[in-house]
């Protein structure tokens, strides 16, 4: 073999060593990316509320508590918060709850019950929690969904509250999934300190009339 050739050989093995480097750094970096955005936002809470019903008078006690997810994507970690509700007290209780409002990226909601409870009257475009809740969980590629475990808290029991939030990685509506998707992306570009979906959720407790 003469030297010519040798050095030709030695210029492309020491071309492709570089690109075979490139490639990793790469792939390397990419891979990073990828298992930040896997980690990243992933919000998951389980939360602990103890109600004491002692007497007949009709008492109601709530909490409000806000959900937030920090960044959705298609093939996100699912997100679950859940909210423990125990009865400490000796008559049972009923447990129901209701959206005040909600942000989903850019596109803000106030329910009609939101409304009323700030003591402001309706848009004509407001919708009511239980539409808020249905569009929730059927709109999006994404789904929002609340669960509570039974209407009724029996004494000594304890009872659930769950907000899920799901994106799968291939839905069935690739149109909706690319439009979301680069709708989430841009949104959190353009608003990094912005959760991309908050939900404020009070939920309400009461003595049941016939205990």
């Amino acid at each position: 073999m003469t030297k010519k050739v040798k050095k030709i050989l030695k210029r492309i093995n020491i071309g492709h060593l570089i690109l075979l480097i490139l490639l990793i750094i790469s792939n390397t970096f990419a891979w990073m990316i990828y298992a930040n955005k896997v980690t990243t936002g992933i919000d998951v809470h389980v939360r602990t509320w103890n109600v004491d019903f002692t007497d007949k008078e009709g008492t109601i006690v709530e909490r409000t508590f806000q959900l937030e997810v920090n960044n959705i994507y298609p093939g996100m970690e699912d997100y679950e918060e859940t909210l423990n509700i125990s009865n400490t007290g000796e008559i049972d209780g009923e447990f129901s709850f209701t959206i005040l409002n909600a942000r989903v990226l850019d596109e803000e909601y106030i329910s009609v019950e939101g409304r009323a409870s700030s003591g402001e009257d309706p848009d004509d475009d407001d919708l009511t929690s239980d539409e808020l809740i249905e569009m929730f969980a059927n709109d999006f590629p994404f789904k929002i969904v609340f669960v509570q475990s039974n209407e009724t808290i029996a004494v000594d029991e304890t009872e659930t509250f769950k907000a899920q939030i799901t994106w799968a990685y291939e839905s069935d509506n690739d149109e909706l999934d690319t439009l979301w998707g680069n709708n989430a992306y841009h949104f959190k570009n353009d608003n990094p300190d912005l959760s991309s979906i908050s939900i404020n959720v009070i939920v309400r407790v009461k003595q049941k009339a016939d205990s």
